[in-house]
């Protein structure tokens, strides 16, 4: 019986070396996954869940918060117009207002956005399970075969389709991906224009392994910082529904308590006014 590693050509550590390169790669190919999975699905799915049910009484807090901030600095301008002995026009106060406030008003807008595109999410057409397992495979295969971080020797066509792949499983355009995962086989059949993607030497193996080693504890690193923020960290919250329902009522009487500032400040400055310290501009 002939023993393989007797035979010409053959290196038994090189082989050894050549399964732990594809064992990292079907690891890491999984990896990348997983992160897609959390970035593209998971991440929209959280914040439009945490938007429907708390960030819209957050926005609506915001709002007033920013009422009662304009109020506040309206009321100090007039003041003071009014200790200096000076007049001071409304449309002058205006325009001090929308500069000051210019940075909390875009906030309240960026809000605004996010709470649109959690109803726009909410109502969308949504996968069966049966369809989400088949997307999840085929993402899963295209990973393998055309990640650069896997296959860095493709030719640049590759690279091109790789981004439209990305792009497509980002906007859920499941349609479309199917139809790349055909270009993507179109590709690969073409052998001249496949480049080997197992390294010929020793070291260049063992200098590939390091380098896909180290990508993989990067990712890995980077999945698990995920969790620690916004909107990952809602997801132990969302899943407490006395939570949500606490969270819910103090925003509930925060948003009572600072509507009674607005009256009676809006009192204040009306008084203000009538005490003609302003006059129109």
């Amino acid at each position: 019986m002939i023993m393989l590693n007797t035979l010409p050509g053959f290196n038994e550590e090189y082989e050894k070396r050549k399964c732990e390169l594809n064992k990292l790669r079907d690891e890491y190919s999984l990896l990348i996954e997983q992160y897609t999975e959390l970035t593209d699905i998971i991440r929209p799915q959280l914040e439009s869940l945490y938007m429907l049910r708390i960030g819209r009484r957050e926005h609506q807090l915001f709002s007033l918060q920013i009422q009662l901030r304009r109020l506040k600095r309206e009321i100090a301008l007039y003041q003071g117009a009014r200790n200096r002995g000076e007049k001071i026009t409304e449309q002058a106060v205006q325009a001090i207002l929308e500069r000051e406030l210019a940075a909390w008003l875009l906030e309240l807008e960026e809000q605004k956005k996010k709470i649109k595109a959690a109803e726009a999410h909410f109502i969308a057409p949504k996968l069966s399970k049966e369809e989400s397992g088949k997307i999840k495979v085929l993402y899963r295969n295209l990973v393998r075969k055309l990640h650069p971080d896997l296959n860095p020797s493709l030719p640049p066509l590759a690279a091109v389709l790789w981004n439209r792949i990305v792009e497509a499983h980002k906007n859920s355009a499941w349609t479309e991906l199917c139809l790349l995962a055909d270009m993507v086989d179109e590709l690969l059949e073409n052998k001249e224009a496949v480049v080997e993607q197992t390294p010929s030497s020793m070291a260049e193996l063992v200098a590939e392994i390091e380098k896909l080693n180290a990508k993989y504890m990067q990712l890995k690193s980077t999945i698990a910082g995920l969790w620690e923020k916004p909107p990952y960290s809602y997801k132990r919250e969302l899943e407490d529904s006395e939570r949500v329902l606490q969270r819910r009522r103090e925003l509930a009487r925060q948003i009572l308590q600072t509507r009674r500032q607005l009256a009676e400040l809006r009192k204040i400055l009306d008084e203000l006014k009538e005490g003609g310290s302003c006059h129109e501009g």
